[in-house]
């Protein structure tokens, strides 16, 4: 989870583990990019709007280096307040794999790991 505030992390954290999922925050861009440069993961949840390498910016530099280097993609969710006609057209032109709004609905969050990583989600 790429989120700089510190309550929406503390969320996503808590409702990932009631899934029984490992979750790694990370508090910008940047951070998220040497993260995923480093590790493997099932899949990033993006927030848009952070400081020193937005969403966005993060998104394009993680899916290059998954083409240079030959790498499974991730699937790389955003999140964001910014819920205005046509937000989630751009964040799926701009790389991301689908998009999720603040505040974060359960059920959406679980068609969501349903749909890129654990059908299994169903059941919880």
């Amino acid at each position: 989870v790429a989120e700089d505030n510190f309550i929406n992390q503390k969320l996503m954290t808590r409702i990932l583990d009631n899934f029984g999922i490992d979750v790694t925050i990370v508090n910008n861009g940047k951070e998220a990019l040497k993260a995923r440069q480093i590790d493997k993961y099932d899949i990033i949840f993006m927030d848009i709007q952070m400081p020193i390498m937005d969403g966005i910016t993060a998104t394009k530099k993680i899916s290059d280096f998954e083409i240079e280097k030959n790498k499974k993609h991730i699937p790389i969710i955003a999140l964001t307040a910014n819920a205005l006609q046509g937000d989630k057209e751009k964040y799926i032109n701009a790389g991301m794999d689908d998009y999720i709004s603040k505040p974060i609905q359960i059920e959406e969050l679980k068609k969501v790991l349903e749909r890129f990583v654990y059908p299994e989600v169903r059941s919880l």
